[in-house]
């Protein structure tokens, strides 16, 4: 009877690991000649085996995938088919890969297809692969050039149309080459300065440009070009005479030399000038915020530590520092690197050593290893790896240790909210895990009763607010945001705690919306108070760092 029961088992066995109608098919194909590690038509019993004859067990759907291919694009994982007792390899896709309507999967930062049309304006749209802020997994991006035309944000211009730009005081001019791969916007500075404003030639009805600070009188009013606004003066009423109000632009001098600079970031409603600009917070002069001149390139998701600005979703691979003697950051880079970084951390030490730590692409290496920059040396050295890869996280400087304290965007578990330290050689400790999710979130730290209070706000999934004493990690009752804001940047400057900018993103068709609020925290009632004053855009994903005052005074343009 045993014997029977045996070979009966062993005819099962066979026709099970030979047969392919039990197995779900395989729809997927790869962007690039790939040898996949397992055999997806084969069946198995008990446990799965890949084509080396590694043996793997089953696991539950939430479960992490066993093995990859494709560049990590597609996912394998020991899986039962149906209710069955049949083992199989279950194929799915990576988060930040895409599927194309070909079942072809692509990694992210690949472009899938370029398609030209045969328009008025010879429109071409490429088809890529994003990983986009705020989504947890990648989706297919189209984006649309033209040879025939450039876009604005009125619409399509033909080429060689002229439009002015008051907020860079320039005329750009819509531009193609057959050596180009599509048409472009050209600027030319026609006034000097930022923020003009735009005028019309009541006989002409020509537009032209005016200066900052320009005044003229229309029908006995006077009005005037202020911050590229056109507003009509005032005059005030005395006793005995009355005297045209005007106001003269002054540099803002703080009684405190500590001023918060703040670069770049993203703005979907004016990007390129949004990530192009610089403006420094000054906390005793909080409504005449100092404007910068621009950056010379478009700066977002890069960290910034003192005056230098570093990686980034254009700049991944360079340092910039910023330069008293020129009054900006210069065209040079002070440090190359690689991997790429963008959406990472970074910390200067007390030997003024700055490591960058993870961000950057997924297949790259770089969000599980650091990168040192020293003094003087252009080229970044390759660091020690961290404990875990982290993107979006965020960075606490612990002086008192000479170590740094990361916050969330991890990705195992617990996800988004390990807090381990590192110093210059490594891991240290960790510090426990915080009780929200927190992935592009802010942080930073403050001093109460001579103990220094690490705090952690906001982010994609929370509008709460954390701090850390007496080594435990506690919400604060009061410390809600009014949103799950993210993208935001804190900073501490003589031991008041600011909250910068930020985005909530849209719902039911709703644009995503970038603030330019300021919010202080009240360190005594843990809560945050919103600030009449504001910086001078809505920015999110930026550059923000505590620097003194007297290197960047010069230089503000208004």
């Amino acid at each position: 009877m045993t014997m029977r029961r045996d070979a009966l088992q062993f005819l099962f066995i066979i026709s099970v690991s030979t047969s392919t109608s039990w197995v779900p098919e395989n729809p997927y194909k790869c962007f690039e000649h790939d040898y996949p590690p397992v055999d997806t038509s084969a069946t198995f019993l008990k446990n799965c085996k890949d084509n080396h004859g590694n043996i793997y067990k089953p696991t539950g759907p939430e479960d992490p995938a066993q093995l990859k291919s494709c560049c990590e694009c597609l996912d394998y994982r020991c899986a039962y088919i149906g209710n069955s007792k049949i083992l199989y390899w279950k194929t799915s896709v990576s988060d930040h890969c895409c599927l194309a309507c070909t079942n072809t999967t692509y990694k992210a930062d690949t472009v899938i297809e370029t398609i030209e049309f045969d328009d008025k304006c010879k429109s071409i749209e490429t088809q890529v692969c994003r990983k986009l802020p705020g989504h947890e997994k990648a989706k297919i991006e189209s984006e649309f050039n033209y040879k025939a035309c450039c876009n604005d944000n009125t619409g399509l211009q033909v080429l060689d149309s002229k439009v002015y730009q008051p907020s860079t005081c320039s005329q750009r001019t819509c531009f193609y080459d057959k050596y180009l791969p599509f048409s472009l916007w050209i600027s030319k500075q026609v006034v000097p300065g930022c923020d003009c404003c735009l005028r019309t030639d009541p006989k002409t009805g020509k537009e032209y440009l005016v200066a900052d600070g320009t005044t003229w009188a229309v029908h006995g009013k006077v009005f005037e070009c202020c911050r590229g606004d056109i507003v009509m003066k005032t005059e005030p009423h005395t006793t005995s005479h009355t005297i045209p109000h005007s106001t003269t632009t002054r540099k803002p001098t703080p009684a405190s030399d500590n001023v918060v600079l703040i670069t770049g970031g993203y703005n979907t409603r004016d990007l390129n000038t949004t990530q192009h600009s610089a403006e420094i917070f000054l906390p005793n002069s909080p409504g005449n915020p100092c404007i910068l001149p621009d950056l010379p390139e478009r700066y977002y998701a890069h960290t910034q530590d003192s005056g230098m600005i570093c990686g980034g979703s254009y700049t991944k691979y360079t340092c910039r520092q910023w330069s008293p003697k020129e009054e900006s950051f210069p065209d040079k880079p002070v440090h190359y690197f690689k991997p790429g970084r963008f959406h990472h951390v970074s910390w200067t030490t007390a030997e003024k050593e700055t490591i960058l730590f993870g961000g950057g692409a997924y297949n790259t290496g770089a969000r599980n290893s650091t990168t040192i920059l020293k003094p003087g040396v252009v080229d970044g050295n390759q660091g020690f790896k961290l404990v875990d890869q982290i993107y979006g996280a965020c960075s606490i400087p612990w002086p008192e240790k000479n170590s740094v304290v990361i916050t969330g965007g991890n990705y195992h578990s617990p996800i988004y909210m390990s807090t381990p330290v590192y110093n210059e050689k490594g891991f240290v400790e960790d510090l426990g895990k915080i009780n929200h999710q927190r992935v592009y979130h802010g942080c930073t730290s403050y001093i109460a009763n001579k103990k220094r209070i690490f705090l952690v706000t906001g982010g994609q999934r929370t509008s709460s607010t954390e701090i850390l004493q007496d080594k435990q990690w506690s919400v604060l009752p009061n410390g809600n945001l009014p949103n799950k804001i993210y993208g935001l940047g804190l900073a501490t400057v003589n031991n008041e705690v600011f909250a910068f900018g930020g985005y909530v993103r849209g719902e039911r068709g709703r644009r995503t919306v970038a603030f330019s609020s300021i919010f202080k925290f009240n360190i005594g009632e843990g809560k945050w108070q919103p600030e009449k004053y504001k910086m001078s855009r809505g920015r999110y994903f930026f550059g923000i760092s505590v620097v003194d005052f007297k290197y960047y005074s010069e230089a503000c343009l208004k």
